[in-house]
């Protein structure tokens, strides 16, 4: 493994630990595995959240901006149980 890839493959292995009990925190421990495995660079502590914005100015941008998932569906699919998926019609 090259030395650069260390210091995100450490990072993954973080976020893989971080005990997830509900579907919102499986669904946010998701995000931030993408997001560490799409850096093409390095992640530092200086670097993290300029690299992973990519671009954008802040999370809402990013979101905005079609940088992650944008329909209400998809959205409700990872963040919600199944119970409330169904009370929502699947994200309608």
């Amino acid at each position: 493994m090259k030395a650069e890839n260390q210091s995100n493959q450490a990072l993954l292995e973080t976020i893989a630990k971080i005990p997830a009990t509900g579907a919102w925190q499986r669904g946010v421990n998701l995000y931030a595995l993408e997001l560490v495995e799409q850096a093409e660079t390095p992640l530092t502590t200086e670097s993290l959240r300029k690299t992973l914005l990519n671009g954008a100015q802040d999370w809402h941008q990013y979101s905005e901006g079609g940088c992650a998932l944008i329909w209400d569906a998809d959205i409700a699919e990872r963040l919600c149980s199944p119970s409330e998926l169904k009370r929502k019609r699947g994200g309608e």
